[in-house]
Parts: C-alpha cells; structure tokens; sequence
C-alpha cells in the first residue's frame, strides 16, 4: 500500500435517512421506482391476461377436439355398424343359398332316383321308347339303348346328323330347368 493511502473495510455507509443518495436524486429515485412498480404491475397483469387467454383458447381447443372425437367415433361406430350389418346380411344370404342349392340337388336327386325306378320297371318302355326315338330323330339313325354310368338308363345314336345321347340326368337336369320359375317361387 502506498503512504497516505486510506483502508475501507467495506462499503461505504450510507445516511440513514437518505439511502445513500443525495437528497436531491431522491425525487428521482421515487420515480423510477413508482416507473418499475407500475411497469411490473402492468407485465404481471398482461402475464395474467395472456394466460387467463391461453387457458381459455386451451379450453375451446380441447373442447373441439372432444366434440370432433364424439363426432368421428359416432361416425366410425355407424360405419363399423353398417359394415356389420352388410357382413350380417350376406352370412344370411350365403346360408339361404347354401339351403336353396342343398334342397335343389335334393329335389334333383329324388327325381333321377324316381325316373329311374320309373325307366327301368315293366311300366318305363313306353318312356325309354319315346327317349330313345328323340335321340334317334336328332342323330338321323336308330338309338341303341344302354345302362349308362352308376347303372342309369341311357340311349346313343350315330347317323347323318351326328351323333346324339341321352340319359336320365340330362332329361331331369332338362325338366329341372323347364320349371326353373316354379321351383324358384317355393323359396320365395
């Protein structure tokens, strides 16, 4: 240290009364701390303001995003209702056809087995004489007749028309589809 030199030992001490100002900068320091007070009020109050807005626009967001999600899941919810309905719908159609095509082959089958029976017994000449003339008539020769596939009547001919055949399935299957307007208005 140099000589003469005088030690503080801390900062210097302020007049009580005036903050450590001098009197004359007081005014001014009132001032400014009114200025900082009414500028801190107004930040605090434009804070509060924009959040008091951010809260309420937080609120009409969710609430829109609650009413579209009520929206779109009563939508999804028609839709997958619908979807379950069309699922339903053709499950119910596929089972009426599987019981129409079921009771078809089943008409179908009783029929051969009856024209059968019917062919092969004393009373069925003068049916295998007529569907043997036909098979003759549509080949221009004379039809042999014959015990076809799983022992069903049938009946060939060759001639100048070509060649023709028949058998009992054929004649049902023929029958069948003469009637096909009738036998659809039983399942109606």
């Amino acid at each position: 240290m140099t000589a003469g030199a005088a030690v503080l030992a801390g900062p210097p001490a302020r007049p009580p009364d005036a903050g450590g100002l001098p009197a004359e900068l007081l005014p001014v320091e009132e001032a400014l701390r009114r200025r900082a007070s009414a500028t801190a009020r107004s930040i605090r109050a434009d804070a509060e303001a924009q959040a008091e807005a951010a809260l309420s626009q937080a609120g009409q967001q969710a609430s829109a995003i609650t009413d579209r999600a009520r929206r779109d899941g009563r939508a999804a919810a028609r839709g997958a209702g619908a979807a379950r309905t069309a699922a339903a719908r053709r499950q119910a159609r596929e089972t009426v056809l599987a019981a129409r095509r079921a009771s078809y082959t089943r008409l179908r089958s009783a029929v051969i087995a009856a024209v059968q029976d019917r062919i092969r017994g004393p009373a069925g000449r003068p049916l295998r004489d007529y569907l043997a003339g036909l098979v003759g008539q549509a080949a221009g020769g004379p039809a042999v007749e014959a015990s076809g596939a799983g022992g069903g009547w049938q009946a060939t001919a060759e001639g100048p028309h070509g060649t023709a055949a028949l058998d009992v399935e054929v004649v049902v299957d023929q029958v069948l589809q003469a009637f096909a307007e009738e036998i659809a208005r039983l399942w109606n």
